[in-house]
């Protein structure tokens, strides 16, 4: 839930359902994010997220099934741009370098999940930044990209990352343009992590979502590796370890 600011309460609005389960579970951590305070804020706020269209399905983006087969997330134009407000507000607090006018994105993960979507789509068209597109991954036509179109900034999945720190096809001039990675979708261990940062010569980043959260729960500065980070603004995190249900441990966002 977005924070509007004008009542201090509202950020503690748990549905009945999960304060019930975790009054009757351990909490073992309670995280929470700091205040949207973007300039651009008020302005999609008044536009957007205060019309009728904020309840408006504006997309139906699948889960990856990780409890069950996949499921259509529907998620409103509501959802998607007070999510955008929270991350743009935690971009321009933690690494207000991370995205400009002047970067070229990398376009590789599929935009109908919605990593693709809202990190690299919507952020592109935010700060009006050029974006180069790839069908699918392979390895000649990636680096080439890179290195053609001068590609400053790419959002990539571990797996890819693993690639750029280790794959001897990789040479320093094919991805000297790079200066930002941002990882997401699965877990980047620290030591990936550090040894692409090393090896590229560029911030490599971790964030955490999920396709219910629209997606961006978490973001890091680059600078604590092996860590998705903090909260985004205007949120609140539990862990919880279930008492008499499952899962055995679960994360309740706000």
């Amino acid at each position: 839930m977005l924070d509007d600011g004008d009542d201090d309460d509202s950020r503690s609005t748990w549905s009945e359902a999960a304060v019930a389960k975790v009054d009757s579970s351990k909490a073992i951590g309670f995280m929470q994010g700091v205040r949207a305070t973007s300039c651009c804020c008020d302005e999609w706020k008044r536009r957007t997220l205060n019309t009728k269209a904020a309840k408006t399905l504006a997309a139906l983006p699948y889960s990856s099934g990780t409890t069950g087969l996949a499921k259509g997330v529907m998620l409103t134009h509501g959802n998607i741009v007070a999510n955008l407000i929270q991350t743009v507000a935690m971009v321009e607090r933690a690494r207000p370098d991370l995205c400009t006018k002047d970067d070229t994105l990398l376009g590789l993960l599929p935009m109908f999940h919605i990593y693709g979507m809202i990190t690299i789509l919507h952020f592109s068209m935010i700060y009006g930044t050029t974006l180069v597109t790839l069908p699918n991954f392979e390895p000649e036509s990636f680096l080439k990209t890179i290195a053609q179109h001068q590609v400053s900034v790419a959002h990539l999945v571990p797996p890819l990352i693993l690639f750029l720190a280790k794959h001897p096809a990789v040479k320093p001039e094919m991805i000297d343009s790079l200066r930002c990675i941002m990882s997401g979708a699965a877990p980047l261990d620290e030591h990936t992590q550090k040894e692409a940062a090393e090896r590229i010569g560029a911030s490599v980043l971790q964030g955490y979502g999920m396709t219910e959260t629209s997606p961006v729960l978490t973001m890091d500065d680059g600078d604590h590796f092996g860590s998705a980070g903090k909260l985004i603004p205007s949120t609140e995190a539990a862990l919880v370890v279930a008492v008499s249900h499952t899962p055995p441990v679960s994360i309740f966002v706000n």
